[in-house]
């Protein structure tokens, strides 16, 4: 045995034994703890370890790349804790969970240290809970978590490490790409973190509350962020830890910190052109200190990848398609053709049922026919986006509404009709099809975009008031529709 000074200048302990670097740094935290050094988190997310092994379509093995991250991450000395933000499994399924335990698991069992998971939008509660329970593992691997109370199946936890007390949230909508805590939670959160605790709080959840504006950000991150800040307002909390964007970001949430890791499977390239997102390899992972007066401080460590960089998709954020450079092309909608009617019809219909079986007052199924739309598409109204099935979305371009609107000068574009097939949604199209809207405005020297909404549509409300439309008066239909706001942003 010999005692000698770590990189930080601090009195550590090891042992000269074979193959020893599992036990050195399980040592290293045992040893850190009772000097209460700062404490340590390696921060991982986004593995998408698919049902099946090997590499997936876009050539990426997400359990090769996991493995290769953790060995590359054997030296970093005194690691406390292990977290994974969300995005365990890919697919949702048990293999995936399966593997995560053995592999992050597994790291954290050989360091004695717990490792806390979260879902995030690609898992399924019960299968995630099924393998990892509350999320909570204590260094022998079992469940230490105390899960938020009821019979909901939110996989929201609490436990306590390091003198740390950590939460984990579930921001998961199921089918959406965007997250939300919901009330029940907020409301638990608020019970948790009532009085301080040790040396503070870590909040874990996949959805970050801040975004980088103008980018697809903005409408995948968690919804409606200032509910968390009022909950964290006034608390112990010393950061918040997220994933979900595939690259690093660091900003607030009221006072507390937020730091977003880069994902492990991928990471996003915010240099591909407006338009596109690229995803190129090279995991990575964070280094989370939690204690000093700077704190925290968070570090990037990449995985020992020689094809880091490589790019592994690149796609259309408007049609999700993939596309094979940067050469401009014809990503922005186009023109309907009659033969795009009875698609549209269709769109617009399937998209009528889905409001009506929410009891949602927007369209109702069977009020548009066929020849309706074939007279829109034959006046050049119609706009859409296609895959090999047909369209995918559409709207409807105009540059004069008197029926809505009455009278107006020429000032403004409208737009009717915007709708998205389901198998989009989430994915920020709608978003990406007002912005190409209000580029056409903007071309024919028009300063606004206006649009209509059911007057009692709030979440439709709340969308369009994200999109940066505010209220510009209302259209009481007397009878032949629903009761309209007008609404309306500058371009």
């Amino acid at each position: 045995m010999r005692v000698g000074r770590d990189w930080r200048s601090r009195w550590v302990t090891t042992v000269e034994r074979p193959g020893t670097l599992p036990y050195v740094a399980a040592r290293l935290g045992s040893a850190r703890r009772t000097r209460s050094l700062p404490v340590r988190v390696l921060h991982l997310s986004d593995c998408h370890l698919p049902r099946e092994p090997g590499p997936d379509t876009d050539g990426v093995d997400a359990r090769a790349v996991l493995d290769q991250l953790l060995h590359d991450c054997r030296h970093l000395p005194g690691i406390d804790l292990v977290v994974l933000s969300g995005d365990v499994a890919d697919d949702g399924s048990a293999e995936g969970y399966r593997d995560a335990r053995a592999l992050v698991g597994g790291f954290a069992r050989e360091r004695g240290v717990p490792a806390l998971f979260c879902t995030g939008n690609h898992d399924d509660r019960a299968a995630f809970a099924e393998s990892l329970g509350s999320g909570h593992l204590d260094p022998d691997g079992r469940d230490m978590g105390r899960l938020l109370p009821g019979a909901s199946g939110l996989r929201a936890a609490v436990s306590h490490t390091g003198g740390y007390r950590v939460v984990t949230l579930d921001s998961l909508v199921p089918g959406e790409v965007h997250g939300r805590v919901d009330r029940a939670q907020l409301v638990w959160l608020r019970e948790v973190l009532a009085a301080p605790y040790g040396r503070g709080s870590v909040v874990v959840l996949h959805h970050p509350p801040i975004a980088l504006p103008g980018t697809v950000q903005e409408r995948v991150g968690l919804r409606d962020p200032d509910e968390l800040a009022a909950a964290l307002d006034g608390t112990d909390v010393r950061v918040v830890l997220c994933g979900h964007y595939h690259l690093q970001l660091s900003g607030r949430l009221g006072v507390v910190p937020v730091w977003v890791t880069a994902g492990v499977v991928t990471r996003i390239d915010l240099t591909a052109p407006a338009g596109l997102e690229r995803a190129v390899r090279g995991a990575g992972a964070s280094l989370v200190e939690l204690d000093g007066p700077r704190a925290p401080l968070c570090h990037t460590v990449h995985a020992r990848d020689p094809r880091a960089g490589e790019q592994v998709y690149l796609v259309d954020l408007v049609s999700g398609a993939d596309v094979p450079d940067e050469s401009p092309r014809a990503s922005a909608p186009q023109p309907a053709l009659p033969v795009d009617a009875e698609g549209l019809l269709a769109l617009r219909e399937a998209a009528a049922a889905w409001l009506a079986a929410r009891g949602v007052r927007q369209w109702e199924p069977g009020e548009v026919d066929l020849d309706e739309v074939r007279r829109q598409v034959a006046a050049g109204e119609w706009h859409v986006l296609r895959d090999g099935d047909g369209p995918v979305a559409a709207l409807r371009l105009l540059w004069h509404d008197e029926q809505v609107w009455g009278p107006q000068p020429p000032v403004a574009g409208y737009v009717h009709g915007l709708v998205v097939a389901e198998r989009r949604r989430g994915c920020g199209t709608g978003a990406a099809l007002l912005r190409w809207a209000a580029g056409q405005a903007r071309a024919r020297g028009r300063s606004l975009l206006r649009l209509d909404c059911g007057e009692d549509n709030d979440a439709l409300r709340r969308y369009y008031a994200q999109q940066g439309f505010r209220p510009a008066g209302r259209r009481d239909a007397n009878g032949r529709w629903y009761s309209v706001v007008l609404l309306e942003r500058p371009i």
